[in-house]
């Protein structure tokens, strides 16, 4: 076959996986959102403010136990995706070494989360939330654990390109962890109820991986001795697992501190507004990080079929796209989402608008950084990244606890953008501009102009709309809608150039014409 028709080959292929895996996550993202939308005022009514914020305060300080997998999950994308084409006894010591090193995690992660309790207890300020539900809570969520191996098989699928099978995952997981939510509070069980509905939708979406995945235990057991003979696959996994423990640890300081500082400084039931005021802003970046997470492999393909240069024009464009798309969906929510969570859970759990405008802030970053990084891992460059993860963490923690004492229930979020804006947009950009041969103002102008005239936009639509004390649930939807669909109109038409609307056009028609 020519040459040129093996790239156009190659080419097609990444696209109709990128679109596969991305249109896959856009379904997920709305049977979440939707049961989400249901299902949070009906728990916050049943369990109460305080055992809510409680909930989600547990999964946060479960959340960091995860760390003791020291980046095992990143270390096996890249290791995945670097070896996806290659000798499938290669893939299954490769399935072995991780299984192993996960059942070691789990053990270790469950009986540390069970001798830190009593350091945990004593941040709780409210000593009426711990009672016996409060431990039987806890344990269950130590007991999701127990499904750590079966990462192996997800990591698989996502370095497969095969994300899409990672979403029918995840749309099971919240399906069911929603049915099960809805027993738990017919039967009155309370937060233990919503821990152990977490822990059962978990398994469940975790046997979908394996079952999706098409790889037989027996055969990951066959290569166990020539697993631990392969040292040159476990010193490329721990060589790596090291890098992304520090990309690992960065984000979960920046996603899951925050939480437990507002509930030991401020107490538990701050933590339910301020959970609430962020839920949209939260979907949303979820569904910029996944259209990030879909075009990561086809990222490392071209890397490593094409060259840098190829690559750090991708970023480029992909950084557009995300900033493009962060805008239109979240300058609306800056606008009407204090008339959102009035209709939805009620006034008195809006943390703000300073709340509402950073979180957006911090949602737009967060996609763009979220690609940024993935170049990394999909490169097996990760370990360039420690010593901005080392700076970024240790800034985080310390503006988190200084700006929430200042500043009251914004400052968590508020020290996660400062370290967004500050020191990751600038230190990434640089690392890009070296390692895939970009330029540093180009890549930083493709995520500045979709921003910029964001800000124009939302300062001229709140200027004509002029002030509103209440809106009902058609206008509200309405007026977003508008506001939304405006937003992309003009980003196509001032945003993007000649070039990449003809191209997004011929893509237009191209899904059209396979219809």
């Amino acid at each position: 076959m020519p040459l040129e028709k093996r790239l156009s080959k190659t080419v097609k292929s990444r696209l109709d996986n990128f679109a596969l895996n991305f249109s896959s996550s856009g379904f997920k993202f709305v049977i979440s959102t939707l049961l989400g939308f249901v299902l949070t005022p009906i728990i916050i009514k049943n369990v109460g403010v305080e055992a809510f914020g409680l909930f989600k305060t547990l999964q946060d300080y479960i959340a960091y136990l995860l760390l003791l997998e020291f980046g095992l999950y990143g270390a096996l994308l890249a290791t995945f995706n670097k070896i996806i084409n290659l000798d499938s006894n290669e893939k299954l010591q490769t399935f072995w070494v991780s299984i192993s090193s996960y059942i070691k995690v789990a053990l270790g992660s469950f009986f540390i989360g069970l001798l830190i309790l009593p350091f945990i207890t004593s941040l709780i300020k409210n000593d009426h939330l711990l009672d016996h539900s409060f431990y039987y809570s806890y344990i269950a969520l130590l007991l999701g654990f127990v499904t750590l191996p079966f990462l192996s098989f997800k990591a698989y699928l996502e370095a497969s390109q095969k994300g899409y099978l990672v979403s029918v995952g995840l749309t099971i997981q919240i399906v069911a962890n929603a049915i099960l939510i809805g027993i738990s509070l017919y039967f009155k069980l309370g937060v233990p109820g919503l821990c152990t509905a977490l822990l059962l939708s978990n398994c469940l979406s975790s046997l979908w991986y394996f079952y999706s995945s098409d790889i037989k235990l027996s055969d990951i057991i066959a290569q166990k001795k020539e697993s631990l003979a392969n040292s040159s696959l476990i010193g490329q996994i721990t060589k790596m697992r090291k890098a992304m423990f520090f990309t690992d640890l960065a984000g979960k300081v920046c996603l899951f501190t925050d939480n437990i500082v507002i509930g030991y400084l401020l107490g538990a039931k701050f933590v339910t507004p301020f959970f609430v005021t962020q839920k949209l802003s939260l979907v949303i970046q979820t569904q910029l990080q996944y259209f990030s997470n879909s075009s990561w492999a086809g990222l490392g393909e071209i890397y490593h079929k094409d060259s840098p240069e190829a690559l750090g024009q991708s970023i480029v464009d992909l950084t557009k796209w995300i900033g493009i798309l962060g805008v239109v969906a979240l300058v609306p929510l800056i606008t009407y989402n204090r008339f959102f969570i009035e209709l939805w859970t009620g006034p008195a759990t809006y943390a703000g608008f300073s709340v509402t405008l950073v979180a957006c802030l911090n949602a737009f970053f967060l996609g763009i950084l979220t690609l940024w990084g993935w170049c990394f891992t999909a490169t097996s460059k990760i370990d360039l990244l420690v010593p901005l993860n080392w700076t970024q963490t240790i800034c985080n923690l310390t503006l988190n606890i200084v700006l929430t004492y200042k500043y009251g229930i914004v400052g968590p979020i508020l020290a996660t953008l400062i370290c967004y804006v500050l020191i990751n947009m600038t230190w990434l950009g640089s690392l890009i501009k070296r390692e895939f041969k970009t330029s540093f103002l180009k890549l930083q102008a493709s995520w500045i102009l979709p921003l910029s005239y964001g800000i124009i936009f939302y300062f001229t639509w709140t200027y004509l709309r002029g002030p509103i004390e209440s809106l009902g649930w058609f206008r509200l939807i309405l007026e977003m809608s508008l506001e939304a669909s405006l937003l992309l109109i003009f980003s196509f038409l001032l945003v993007m150039n000649n070039q990449e609307r003809r191209a997004s056009y011929n893509r237009l028609m191209k899904l059209l014409k396979r219809k």
